[in-house]
């Protein structure tokens, strides 16, 4: 698996593009970690034609949230 963090403070929103699906095996794990986001978000979004539950990104709100994803095959991510 693959795990990302945001840092410890957050100033702005952010946004991070998670590896396009076929540069991954099926069952691979990434976990996305925001730190203080204040009262920002942290966007992740998806390359080229995967998607994550169906959607083209995913936001964490709150301070410090965090969000696991495995890729499913297919371009798609499920949140677990």
């Amino acid at each position: 698996g693959v795990t990302y963090f945001a840092s410890a403070s957050q100033g702005a929103n952010r946004t991070w593009t998670l590896p396009q699906g076929t540069t991954l095996n099926s069952g691979d794990v990434l976990v996305a970690k925001a730190g203080n986001t204040n009262s920002n978000y942290l966007r992740i979004t998806c390359s080229a034609a995967d998607t994550i539950d169906g959607e083209n990104y995913v936001d964490i709100n709150s301070p410090f949230g965090a969000v696991s994803m495995c890729y499913v095959g297919n371009n798609a991510f499920k949140i677990y």
